[in-house]
Protein backbone atom coordinates (compact mmCIF):
# COMPACT_ATOMS: atom_id res chain seq x y z
CA UNK A 1 0.00 0.00 0.00
CA UNK A 2 1.49 3.57 -1.19
CA UNK A 3 1.86 6.11 1.65
CA UNK A 4 -0.60 8.90 1.30
CA UNK A 5 0.36 11.69 -0.66
CA UNK A 6 0.75 15.40 1.41
CA UNK A 7 -2.11 16.76 -0.33
CA UNK A 8 -4.25 13.34 0.55
CA UNK A 9 -3.75 14.10 4.09
CA UNK A 10 -4.04 17.76 3.92
CA UNK A 11 -7.47 16.84 2.96
CA UNK A 12 -8.09 14.41 5.80
CA UNK A 13 -7.19 16.07 8.54
CA UNK A 14 -9.06 19.59 7.42
CA UNK A 15 -12.54 17.09 6.62
CA UNK A 16 -12.37 15.42 10.23
CA UNK A 17 -11.76 19.17 11.42
CA UNK A 18 -14.97 19.97 10.22
CA UNK A 19 -16.82 16.82 11.04
CA UNK A 20 -15.05 17.62 14.88
CA UNK A 21 -16.57 21.28 14.83
CA UNK A 22 -19.97 20.46 15.27
CA UNK A 23 -20.47 19.19 19.44
CA UNK A 24 -22.82 16.42 18.21
CA UNK A 25 -20.75 14.57 15.67
CA UNK A 26 -20.84 11.34 17.12
CA UNK A 27 -17.43 10.64 17.45
CA UNK A 28 -16.55 13.43 19.18
CA UNK A 29 -19.32 13.13 21.48
CA UNK A 30 -18.07 9.27 22.15
CA UNK A 31 -14.34 10.49 22.91
CA UNK A 32 -15.53 13.46 25.24
CA UNK A 33 -17.72 11.11 27.12
CA UNK A 34 -14.66 9.03 27.66
CA UNK A 35 -12.16 11.76 28.37
CA UNK A 36 -14.87 12.79 30.71
CA UNK A 37 -14.42 9.45 32.93
CA UNK A 38 -10.76 9.62 33.08
CA UNK A 39 -9.00 11.09 35.70
CA UNK A 40 -8.33 14.76 34.87
CA UNK A 41 -8.92 18.11 36.09
CA UNK A 42 -10.67 19.33 32.76
CA UNK A 43 -13.94 20.78 32.67
CA UNK A 44 -16.51 20.16 29.93
CA UNK A 45 -16.42 23.64 29.29
CA UNK A 46 -12.60 23.70 29.15
CA UNK A 47 -12.31 20.42 27.37
CA UNK A 48 -14.79 21.92 24.56
CA UNK A 49 -13.19 24.86 24.16
CA UNK A 50 -10.29 23.01 22.96
CA UNK A 51 -11.67 20.86 20.77
CA UNK A 52 -13.09 23.33 19.41
CA UNK A 53 -10.45 25.57 18.79
CA UNK A 54 -7.87 22.76 17.62
CA UNK A 55 -10.57 22.09 14.91
CA UNK A 56 -11.07 25.50 13.50
CA UNK A 57 -7.07 25.76 12.86
CA UNK A 58 -7.38 22.54 10.52
CA UNK A 59 -7.68 24.24 7.46
CA UNK A 60 -6.69 23.44 3.96
CA UNK A 61 -5.09 26.81 3.98
CA UNK A 62 -3.35 26.81 6.91
CA UNK A 63 -1.91 22.82 6.58
CA UNK A 64 -0.95 23.95 3.15
CA UNK A 65 1.31 26.59 4.34
CA UNK A 66 2.70 24.64 7.62
CA UNK A 67 2.90 21.41 4.94
CA UNK A 68 5.34 23.69 3.18
CA UNK A 69 7.63 24.29 5.94
CA UNK A 70 7.99 20.96 7.19
CA UNK A 71 10.35 18.62 5.28
CA UNK A 72 8.60 14.99 3.80
CA UNK A 73 10.01 11.76 4.56
CA UNK A 74 11.63 9.96 1.77
CA UNK A 75 11.00 7.07 3.40
CA UNK A 76 8.28 7.43 6.04
CA UNK A 77 9.44 6.88 9.93
CA UNK A 78 7.62 5.26 12.70
CA UNK A 79 7.71 7.60 15.56
CA UNK A 80 6.33 7.51 19.59
CA UNK A 81 4.28 10.00 20.54
CA UNK A 82 4.54 9.50 24.44
CA UNK A 83 2.02 12.18 26.30
CA UNK A 84 1.98 12.71 29.95
CA UNK A 85 0.71 16.05 29.69
CA UNK A 86 -2.28 17.35 32.13
CA UNK A 87 -4.07 19.04 29.50
CA UNK A 88 -6.38 17.94 26.76
CA UNK A 89 -4.65 17.58 23.04
CA UNK A 90 -1.26 18.80 23.95
CA UNK A 91 0.71 17.03 21.30
CA UNK A 92 -2.32 18.08 18.77
CA UNK A 93 0.28 20.50 16.89
CA UNK A 94 3.49 17.61 17.16
CA UNK A 95 0.80 15.08 15.74
CA UNK A 96 -0.31 17.53 13.13
CA UNK A 97 3.45 17.79 12.20
CA UNK A 98 4.37 14.20 12.22
CA UNK A 99 1.15 13.82 9.85
CA UNK A 100 2.07 16.68 7.09
CA UNK A 101 6.14 14.90 7.28
CA UNK A 102 4.66 11.55 6.26
CA UNK A 103 5.66 9.65 8.93
CA UNK A 104 3.30 6.97 11.06
CA UNK A 105 2.87 7.70 14.71
CA UNK A 106 2.32 5.07 17.62
CA UNK A 107 0.52 7.58 20.39
CA UNK A 108 0.70 6.57 24.01
CA UNK A 109 -2.08 8.82 25.55
CA UNK A 110 -1.76 10.32 28.51
CA UNK A 111 -4.04 8.69 31.33
CA UNK A 112 -5.83 12.25 32.07
CA UNK A 113 -6.84 12.07 28.29
CA UNK A 114 -6.93 8.35 26.50
CA UNK A 115 -9.34 8.90 24.09
CA UNK A 116 -9.20 12.44 22.58
CA UNK A 117 -6.38 12.58 20.21
CA UNK A 118 -7.08 8.66 19.38
CA UNK A 119 -10.91 9.52 18.61
CA UNK A 120 -9.20 12.22 15.61
CA UNK A 121 -6.21 10.02 14.25
CA UNK A 122 -8.41 7.31 13.55
CA UNK A 123 -11.12 9.45 11.85
CA UNK A 124 -8.12 10.75 9.60
CA UNK A 125 -6.77 7.08 9.58
CA UNK A 126 -10.29 5.79 7.86
CA UNK A 127 -10.28 8.61 5.34
CA UNK A 128 -6.42 8.18 4.07
CA UNK A 129 -7.25 3.91 3.98
CA UNK A 130 -3.40 3.95 5.34
CA UNK A 131 -2.45 2.72 8.94
CA UNK A 132 -0.70 6.23 9.91
CA UNK A 133 -1.64 5.99 13.86
CA UNK A 134 -1.87 3.01 16.22
CA UNK A 135 -1.58 3.23 19.91
CA UNK A 136 1.11 1.79 21.78
CA UNK A 137 0.96 0.61 25.13
CA UNK A 138 3.13 -0.07 28.08
CA UNK A 139 2.61 -4.09 27.75
CA UNK A 140 3.10 -3.80 24.24
CA UNK A 141 7.09 -4.53 22.55
CA UNK A 142 6.82 -1.87 19.57
CA UNK A 143 9.46 -1.10 16.87
CA UNK A 144 9.53 2.52 16.23
CA UNK A 145 12.37 4.73 14.57
CA UNK A 146 12.96 7.97 16.92
CA UNK A 147 10.64 9.22 20.12
CA UNK A 148 8.83 12.54 20.84
CA UNK A 149 7.84 12.76 24.54
CA UNK A 150 5.72 15.42 26.44
CA UNK A 151 6.13 16.06 29.61
CA UNK A 152 7.94 12.32 30.00
CA UNK A 153 11.07 12.43 31.41
CA UNK A 154 12.65 9.49 31.81
CA UNK A 155 14.35 7.35 29.23
CA UNK A 156 12.44 4.27 28.15
CA UNK A 157 14.23 1.55 28.09
CA UNK A 158 13.18 -0.01 24.51
CA UNK A 159 14.40 3.49 22.59
CA UNK A 160 17.33 5.00 24.19
CA UNK A 161 19.31 4.12 21.50
CA UNK A 162 17.08 6.46 19.11
CA UNK A 163 16.22 9.62 18.14
CA UNK A 164 14.66 11.57 20.98
CA UNK A 165 12.82 14.83 21.48
CA UNK A 166 12.15 15.98 25.02
CA UNK A 167 9.27 18.37 25.69
CA UNK A 168 9.00 18.98 29.00
CA UNK A 169 6.67 21.24 31.31
CA UNK A 170 7.88 24.74 31.76
CA UNK A 171 6.53 28.04 32.75
CA UNK A 172 5.01 30.95 31.21
CA UNK A 173 4.83 34.57 32.57
CA UNK A 174 2.63 37.80 31.60
CA UNK A 175 3.63 41.14 31.88
CA UNK A 176 1.76 44.13 31.82
CA UNK A 177 2.10 48.07 31.50
CA UNK A 178 -1.32 49.79 31.34
CA UNK A 179 -3.49 47.25 31.00
CA UNK A 180 -7.25 47.73 29.33
CA UNK A 181 -10.42 46.29 30.47
CA UNK A 182 -9.79 43.84 27.27
CA UNK A 183 -6.53 43.16 28.37
CA UNK A 184 -8.11 41.73 31.76
CA UNK A 185 -10.55 39.69 30.47
CA UNK A 186 -8.20 38.20 27.93
CA UNK A 187 -5.52 37.79 30.73
CA UNK A 188 -8.54 35.91 33.04
CA UNK A 189 -8.81 33.30 29.83
CA UNK A 190 -4.99 32.72 29.54
CA UNK A 191 -4.94 31.76 33.35
CA UNK A 192 -7.98 30.02 34.49
CA UNK A 193 -8.90 28.23 31.44
CA UNK A 194 -7.64 24.73 32.99
CA UNK A 195 -7.47 26.03 36.13
CA UNK A 196 -3.78 27.21 36.11
CA UNK A 197 -2.76 23.71 34.19
CA UNK A 198 -0.46 23.33 31.07
CA UNK A 199 2.59 24.77 29.94
CA UNK A 200 0.64 28.33 28.36
CA UNK A 201 -0.99 28.98 31.75
CA UNK A 202 1.01 32.31 33.19
CA UNK A 203 1.72 31.46 36.63
CA UNK A 204 3.66 34.99 37.54
CA UNK A 205 2.05 38.17 36.72
CA UNK A 206 4.70 41.02 35.72
CA UNK A 207 2.63 44.75 37.07
CA UNK A 208 3.85 48.24 37.82
CA UNK A 209 4.51 48.58 41.54
CA UNK A 210 1.54 51.05 41.46
CA UNK A 211 -1.19 49.05 39.54
CA UNK A 212 -4.07 47.73 41.53
CA UNK A 213 -5.08 44.27 40.65
CA UNK A 214 -8.87 45.47 41.19
CA UNK A 215 -9.21 44.83 37.27
CA UNK A 216 -7.74 41.86 37.36
CA UNK A 217 -9.67 40.19 39.64
CA UNK A 218 -13.12 41.05 38.03
CA UNK A 219 -12.33 39.56 35.10
CA UNK A 220 -11.21 36.59 36.79
CA UNK A 221 -14.45 36.38 38.46
CA UNK A 222 -16.54 37.53 34.94
CA UNK A 223 -14.26 34.40 33.46
CA UNK A 224 -15.42 31.77 36.27
CA UNK A 225 -18.98 32.81 35.66
CA UNK A 226 -18.67 31.18 32.30
CA UNK A 227 -16.41 28.80 32.52
CA UNK A 228 -15.90 27.51 36.33
CA UNK A 229 -13.60 25.96 38.44
CA UNK A 230 -13.22 22.39 38.38
CA UNK A 231 -14.67 20.86 41.80
CA UNK A 232 -11.20 20.04 43.25
CA UNK A 233 -9.53 23.67 42.60
CA UNK A 234 -11.67 25.35 45.64
CA UNK A 235 -10.34 22.37 47.74
CA UNK A 236 -7.45 22.72 46.69
CA UNK A 237 -6.81 26.75 47.01
CA UNK A 238 -8.49 26.84 50.43
CA UNK A 239 -5.29 25.81 52.21
CA UNK A 240 -3.14 28.33 50.57
CA UNK A 241 -5.56 31.09 50.93
CA UNK A 242 -5.53 30.31 54.48
CA UNK A 243 -1.99 30.45 54.83
CA UNK A 244 -2.07 33.53 52.80
CA UNK A 245 -4.52 35.21 55.25
CA UNK A 246 -2.40 34.03 58.01
CA UNK A 247 0.65 35.74 56.81
CA UNK A 248 -0.92 38.55 56.07
CA UNK A 249 0.08 38.11 52.21
CA UNK A 250 -2.18 40.46 50.12
CA UNK A 251 -4.04 38.51 47.75
CA UNK A 252 -7.85 38.05 46.58
CA UNK A 253 -10.08 35.18 45.06
CA UNK A 254 -13.75 34.71 44.54
CA UNK A 255 -16.44 33.63 46.79
CA UNK A 256 -16.63 29.79 45.17
CA UNK A 257 -12.54 30.21 45.61
CA UNK A 258 -12.36 29.28 41.72
CA UNK A 259 -8.80 31.08 41.72
CA UNK A 260 -6.28 32.65 44.19
CA UNK A 261 -4.14 35.96 43.54
CA UNK A 262 -1.77 36.97 45.75
CA UNK A 263 0.94 39.70 45.55
CA UNK A 264 4.19 38.85 46.35
CA UNK A 265 8.53 37.82 45.16
CA UNK A 266 8.29 35.76 41.78
CA UNK A 267 7.66 32.55 43.39
CA UNK A 268 5.60 29.62 41.19
CA UNK A 269 2.50 28.93 43.36
CA UNK A 270 0.45 26.15 42.59
CA UNK A 271 -1.99 25.42 39.58
CA UNK A 272 -4.89 28.70 39.80
CA UNK A 273 -2.99 30.72 41.97
CA UNK A 274 -1.09 33.09 40.29
CA UNK A 275 1.40 35.41 41.91
CA UNK A 276 0.86 39.41 41.27
CA UNK A 277 4.88 40.59 40.67
CA UNK A 278 5.23 44.47 41.39
CA UNK A 279 7.78 46.11 39.31
CA UNK A 280 9.40 49.19 39.56
CA UNK A 281 11.07 49.36 36.23
CA UNK A 282 11.34 46.98 33.29
CA UNK A 283 14.99 46.25 33.81
CA UNK A 284 14.00 44.07 37.01
CA UNK A 285 11.66 41.68 35.65
CA UNK A 286 14.67 39.92 33.54
CA UNK A 287 16.70 38.73 36.63
CA UNK A 288 13.38 37.29 37.61
CA UNK A 289 11.83 35.49 35.22
CA UNK A 290 12.07 31.36 35.33
CA UNK A 291 14.90 29.19 34.07
CA UNK A 292 12.59 27.27 32.55
CA UNK A 293 10.15 30.42 30.84
CA UNK A 294 8.47 28.83 28.20
CA UNK A 295 5.79 32.10 26.63
CA UNK A 296 5.81 35.79 27.51
CA UNK A 297 2.05 37.03 27.26
CA UNK A 298 2.40 40.56 26.90
CA UNK A 299 1.19 43.14 24.00
CA UNK A 300 4.14 44.52 21.37
CA UNK A 301 4.70 47.91 23.62
CA UNK A 302 5.23 46.50 26.94
CA UNK A 303 7.68 43.01 25.11
CA UNK A 304 9.64 45.87 23.47
CA UNK A 305 10.86 47.32 26.65
CA UNK A 306 11.47 44.42 29.00
CA UNK A 307 14.78 43.21 29.04
CA UNK A 308 16.20 40.02 29.78
CA UNK A 309 14.12 37.81 27.88
CA UNK A 310 15.59 34.96 25.93
CA UNK A 311 15.38 35.88 21.96
CA UNK A 312 14.53 32.33 21.61
CA UNK A 313 10.98 32.37 23.92
CA UNK A 314 7.55 33.33 21.79
CA UNK A 315 5.92 36.61 22.96
CA UNK A 316 2.32 36.22 22.40
CA UNK A 317 -0.42 38.65 23.04
CA UNK A 318 -3.04 38.47 25.68
CA UNK A 319 -5.61 36.16 25.14
CA UNK A 320 -4.00 33.57 22.66
CA UNK A 321 -2.41 31.35 25.38
CA UNK A 322 -4.78 28.71 24.53
CA UNK A 323 -5.44 29.56 21.05
CA UNK A 324 -2.58 28.40 19.65
CA UNK A 325 -1.91 28.40 15.80
CA UNK A 326 -1.46 25.16 13.88
CA UNK A 327 2.08 24.76 14.42
CA UNK A 328 1.53 25.42 18.15
CA UNK A 329 2.92 28.44 20.30
CA UNK A 330 6.30 27.38 21.21
CA UNK A 331 9.83 27.93 19.08
CA UNK A 332 9.28 25.13 16.13
CA UNK A 333 12.73 24.96 15.46
CA UNK A 334 13.45 21.70 17.67
CA UNK A 335 10.43 19.91 16.04
CA UNK A 336 11.46 21.00 12.17
CA UNK A 337 15.01 20.32 12.81
CA UNK A 338 14.43 16.85 14.88
CA UNK A 339 12.16 16.13 11.17
CA UNK A 340 14.83 17.00 8.79
CA UNK A 341 17.26 14.81 10.47
CA UNK A 342 14.10 11.87 10.54
CA UNK A 343 13.72 12.50 6.99
CA UNK A 344 17.45 12.52 5.88
CA UNK A 345 17.93 9.08 7.63
CA UNK A 346 15.68 7.83 5.65
CA UNK A 347 16.26 4.09 5.72
CA UNK A 348 18.89 4.14 7.97
CA UNK A 349 16.86 5.04 11.01
CA UNK A 350 14.98 1.71 10.49
CA UNK A 351 18.54 -0.34 11.57
CA UNK A 352 18.94 2.26 14.41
Amino acid sequence: MSFPEVADRISALAAVAADWREPDHPEREAAVTAARAAENHCTAEAMAFTINQRMHTLTEEALTAWAAEIPQAATPQSVALLDGAATPLATFNVWVALVLAGHTVQYRPPDAFPSLLPAIADAVTALLGSPIFSLATAEEKRSCNAVIAKSILTSQPDTEDIPQLRLGSRTTVAIVESPSDETWEHLAEDALLYDGKGDASPRLLFAPAGLEPDGFLEACAHFRAIYPAHKDTPGRLKMQQAMLEALDVPHGYNDDLGFLVSKGEAEIQSPGHIRWVPYASFTEIGPQLPSDLHLVIAADDVAAQTKGVPSEIPLIHPGTAHRPPIEGHTSNDQLVHFLEALAASGSTAKNM
